[in-house]
């Protein structure tokens, strides 16, 4: 198992939301912050750790400066590396 964390600052996932879902950033920011809550919610209830800290994870990456496909390729290498 691994624990992994995937965040972005405000301002590119307000725009990756915009531009996935074709909606206004007014409502990018809604749905970010209803999502955040839900996530956490579920998370510090259905777990012995704190949502988006970094104690209840082994690895933390910034999709914001990664970008999707460079988190993929790192996640990609661990799980190459772990079961090989």
């Amino acid at each position: 198992l691994l624990n992994v964390f995937i965040y972005s600052d405000n301002e590119t996932r307000i725009k990756r939301a915009v531009e996935r879902y074709g909606i206004s950033e007014k409502e990018a920011v809604k749905s970010i912050q209803q999502t955040d809550k839900y996530r956490a919610s579920y998370y510090n209830m259905n777990s012995n750790k704190k949502w988006g800290m970094k104690e209840s994870y082994h690895i933390m990456l910034d999709s914001g400066m990664l970008g999707i496909d460079g988190v993929v390729d790192i996640l990609e290498k661990i799980y190459r590396d772990k079961t090989e």
